[in-house]
């Protein structure tokens, strides 16, 4: 059980400091977004709260990656 908790901090750690740092970065596109999905996120952007939560998942993943001081 103690290598399944590490193999799945390592992974979740991993996506979210990737996927977050995508915000700053623009390593992979996204496809035009339609509706309420797109409306809300064009929201996000131009209030810039979107760099905000970026910016917290890229630290909760590194932070998730550091090791076991920061995980409960």
């Amino acid at each position: 059980m103690k290598y399944a908790i590490l193999i799945v901090r390592i992974l979740l750690g991993l996506m979210f400091a990737v996927l977050g740092s995508n915000a700053f970065l623009h390593f992979m596109q996204m496809p035009p977004m339609q509706g309420d999905a797109g409306a809300f996120m064009g929201a996000l952007f131009h209030s810039g709260y979107l760099y905000v939560i970026a910016g917290l998942q890229v630290v909760g993943g590194l932070l998730l990656l550091l090791g076991a001081r920061f995980v409960a």
